[in-house]
């Protein structure tokens, strides 16, 4: 593993065949599975002040500056091709 970010997480998470575990040792449908139990845990733990403060300090919950016909426009050209 080469990602400083991954290596970060799995040393954090104290289990270091955690990428290993993951990627290879899991079917991709209870990777998935385990994913959405994982974002269902995290968005449990949420509350309203949580969810203004991450609105505020990351640009990745905040809505789309493109406009919801363009993509969609995008989204049919894609299909059609």
């Amino acid at each position: 593993m080469s990602n400083g970010f991954l290596e970060r997480l799995v040393r954090e998470a104290g289990a270091g065949d955690l990428q290993e575990a993951l990627t290879a040792r899991l079917p991709p449908s209870d990777l998935q599975s385990l994913m959405l139990a994982v974002y269902s845990r995290v968005a449990s733990k949420s509350t309203p002040s949580k969810l203004v403060d991450q609105y505020q300090r990351d640009r990745f919950v905040r809505p789309s500056v493109v406009d919801v016909r363009v993509l969609g426009e995008l989204d049919r050209i894609a299909w059609a091709c």
